[in-house]
């Protein structure tokens, strides 16, 4: 329930003319960057003031919700339990199980949106400063709400989107790689990268809290660090084979044989900093794959017949995320697509003579992983991939090599989307996880209509 005074600020802001439309924020927030966030300061003063003769602070757990939708996990408890000792800072003073879940969820965003370890540092520090990681549903400063306290007033989005976990911690994501483009953000200090994302009225606020993020971050992002391993068919003899990225940063290879044999792993070389993608081989070669390199670029490396590898080699471009792998259209042997660091989707094909094209934008702005489907309707291939505010978006090429531009499936979305082959009269299908933890599910049919998602529950 919104406090009256919520209620009293949206309508002010509405009469004076700062009050975006749903509709409205949601594109500035994807494609400008957004003006200040809440004052951190006054949200502190907030929270521990009271009305004289009270003895709790005016604001209470019924001003929050939770991060996730079941409330913090006996993870998250136990958790909490081992690192408060370990907190005292300027805002907290030890930690619960309500604010470790919060935390967890921006790790898990951050991961989802295909960046590191440092980005989540970045949004931890940012939203221990500006909420002491709590999901604020009422106003505590202006129209400043959610984790990160954004401000649907000044272009962050709507108050849903602030409100949810995945969806502010991609605003704000997709607002510092606005901010510090190709990656730039990767060093530097991280109270002023915060800083100029929230555009506070107190600079000073976020450097107290680096290393409430640092400890935080060092303790979730270790429950799911390890690379996927990619399987691919085998070749020059082998029946199987599978690539990961080792501890080390380089991609290694372990191969099955024939009788049921496997090679142990060996190494590729690298570094690379995203999980392996399999390609067929094109042009001569046996099989390809593909990876991301700690500066962004795209880096290649291919197996002939003899079974000796390539070493990489770059084809450039500045991403984020993993790179999606497409068989070849319109001349092309194979294409591949990624999210730039910009948010915008690309492209790249090779020729039958091997050179590839360089890359070319398919607009955006989207967050994750781009997911690849053959095409349907009359199309020759299309893309999926999820917005900053969790909608599924639609992108395909038609017969003459035209792109369609991307257009809204709808849904609240948490994950990259998984594409499935139509069954009982539909032609395709998605798969992907809302924001309340549950799977969803739509489809289009013959005519090029989607059904919409509906919920497929959870385990």
């Amino acid at each position: 329930m919104l406090k009256l005074n919520h209620v009293l600020i949206v309508t002010a802001a509405m009469i004076a003319g700062g009050f975006t439309t749903a509709a409205a924020a949601e594109a500035t927030a994807t494609s400008h960057t957004p003006g200040p966030a809440g004052n951190p300061d006054r949200v502190w003063s907030a929270l521990h003031r009271k009305t004289p003769g009270a003895t709790a602070p005016d604001i209470t757990s019924s001003d929050w919700k939770d991060c996730y939708p079941g409330g913090p996990s006996a993870t998250d408890d136990a958790l909490a339990t081992q690192l408060s000792p370990q907190i005292n800072t300027q805002r907290m003073n030890g930690i619960d199980a309500g604010q470790v879940s919060c935390a967890r969820a921006i790790v898990e965003a951050t991961k989802a949106f295909g960046l590191n370890k440092r980005a989540a540092i970045i949004a931890l520090t940012t939203a221990t400063t500006e909420s002491v990681l709590r999901d604020y549903i009422v106003y505590l400063d202006h129209d400043s709400l959610g984790l990160y306290q954004q401000r649907a007033s000044q272009g962050w989005g709507t108050a849903a989107e602030e409100e949810d976990p995945a969806a502010s911690t991609n605003m704000f994501l997709a607002a510092m790689e606005n901010h510090y483009p190709n990656g730039t953000w990767n060093s530097g200090d991280i109270g002023t990268i915060c800083q100029t994302v929230q555009i506070s009225a107190d600079p000073g606020a976020y450097d107290l809290e680096v290393s409430v993020a640092q400890l935080l971050a060092d303790n979730l992002w270790s429950v799911d660090t390890a690379a996927k391993v990619t399987y691919a068919p085998g070749s020059n003899g082998s029946v199987q084979e599978a690539f990961t990225r080792g501890a080390d940063g380089n991609a290694y290879e372990d191969f099955e044989s024939s009788t049921g044999a496997w090679s142990g792993w060996h190494s590729l070389g690298g570094p690379v900093a995203s999980d392996i993608t399999y390609a067929a081989g094109s042009n001569g070669s046996v099989q390809e794959i593909f990876a991301r390199n700690a500066g962004g670029a795209v880096v290649e490396q291919f197996e002939d017949s003899t079974g000796a590898w390539s070493g990489w080699h770059s084809l450039g471009g500045t991403i984020a995320g993993d790179v999606t792998y497409a068989p070849g259209s319109h001349g092309s042997v194979q294409e591949l697509f990624a999210r730039g660091t910009d948010g915008n989707a690309y492209e790249a094909f090779e020729n039958s003579t091997g050179s590839w094209s360089g890359w070319h934008s398919l607009g955006g702005t989207v967050a994750g992983d781009i997911t690849y489907a053959p095409g349907s309707n009359g199309s020759v291939q299309e893309i999926f991939a999820r917005t900053a505010g969790g909608a599924v978006v639609e992108q395909y090429e038609d017969s003459t090599g035209n792109w369609s531009g991307w257009h809204s499936l709808g849904g609240t979305v948490a994950s990259d989307v998984t594409y499935a082959p139509g069954s009982n009269g539909s032609v395709q299908e998605l798969f992907a996880r809302g924001t309340d933890g549950n799977a969803y599910q739509n489809w289009e049919n013959s005519t090029g209509a989607w059904n919409g998602w509906h919920n497929l529950g959870a385990p």
